[in-house]
């Protein structure tokens, strides 16, 4: 535990974000403008940035899910450690999840089929809701900047009228901005304008920063944004960092130092789907004790994965939930 002074160089200057918008208005190409990005593609589109070069890993199901975050929340030598295990191989600033009402829905699928139910229940509704919550603190806890990207979905009002939140299912969506620092929404409009004598239709992106009657959720919690922030998909996410913190956000040196390999490389060997090899399983219990081998340990015998060489991710998940629970004396 230590206590820092807020705006000192202990207290990092790290961006946690919320990004609404309909679909094709750009969410995905703006948050391609942070540097050393690693995108979480649980929507799947990604063709606006196919020229970019941007890293993704396709998440298909929550146990990838959370087993990435789990990943992700690891010290920086560990987390690079095992994301060059999947390919990753650079230094990182910023994690996109794109987007975290995908993410959602996801969950609410495996919850209504694992309880055989045609569609969420009202505990089902509570269950989805705290797993949102525990997503959200985990992400905003990432000593990274964040970006989640949400759709929209419309609310009637009692005096008629309509009002937009994030797309995201049960009460959980008017309380998701409260877990970042800044919450936009990412605007159009098309425009006629001439050039060279020739009139000519021009689309222009703006981010609102400020909340109105139809997106009350819409916050800057700097105060140091302009209410609307014009969008160029070239160096927009520094912009937003660099009016907050003129002296420039947190960020990962451009060259680290090389990452060691493990001191034992095991053989390459064939693993069956949808399973991970037991080596790199001990690697994410050992994390998740928080590096205290007599936890991790505990938490493998206790999870029967003695012996095991293949790993199904249900195992992992039961293996990573039991290193929470203290050793007795």
């Amino acid at each position: 535990m230590q206590i820092v002074r807020t705006g000192s160089e202990n207290d990092p200057r790290l961006l946690k974000m919320l990004l609404c918008g309909d679909p094709g208005k750009g969410k995905t190409l703006f948050s391609s403008t942070a540097p050393n990005v690693l995108l979480l593609s649980v929507e799947g589109g990604n063709l606006s940035i196919q020229d970019r070069h941007i890293p993704y890993v396709t998440i298909e199901n929550s146990a990838d899910f959370f087993e990435l975050i789990k990943i992700l929340q690891c010290p920086s030598d560990q987390r690079a450690m095992y994301l060059k295990t999947l390919g990753f191989d650079g230094p990182l600033n910023c994690v996109v999840v794109d987007t975290i009402d995908e993410v959602c829905s996801i969950l609410a699928k495996e919850r209504y089929v694992s309880q055989k139910h045609d569609a969420l229940t009202l505990n089902d509704y509570g269950w989805l809701k705290e797993q949102l919550k525990q997503i959200t603190t985990a992400l905003r806890n990432l000593d990274l900047h964040v970006i989640m990207t949400a759709h929209l979905k419309a609310r009637g009002e009692e005096d008629g009228g309509t009002s937009f939140l994030p797309a995201i299912e049960g009460s959980f969506a008017e309380k998701i901005a409260g877990y970042v620092d800044l919450a936009v929404l990412l605007r159009s409009a098309v425009t006629t304008e001439v050039v060279n004598n020739q009139p000519v239709k021009v689309i222009h992106r703006w981010l609102q920063t400020y909340a109105d009657n139809q997106h009350d959720w819409i916050k800057d919690r700097s105060g140091r944004l302009p209410f609307e922030v014009p969008v160029t998909f070239d160096g927009d996410f520094m912009r937003l960092c660099n009016f907050i913190w003129p002296e420039g956000p947190t960020m990962t040196p451009a060259a680290p130092e090389p990452v060691p390999e493990p001191a034992e490389v095991p053989p390459p060997e064939e693993i069956p789907e949808g399973t991970i090899s037991a080596t790199e399983a001990k690697k994410l219990v050992f994390a998740a004790a928080d590096q205290n081998s007599d936890r991790a340990g505990a938490a493998w015998r206790t999870a029967g994965l003695e012996g095991v060489k293949h790993i199904t991710h249900e195992q992992l998940n039961r293996a990573l939930r039991l290193t929470e629970i203290p050793l007795t004396a």
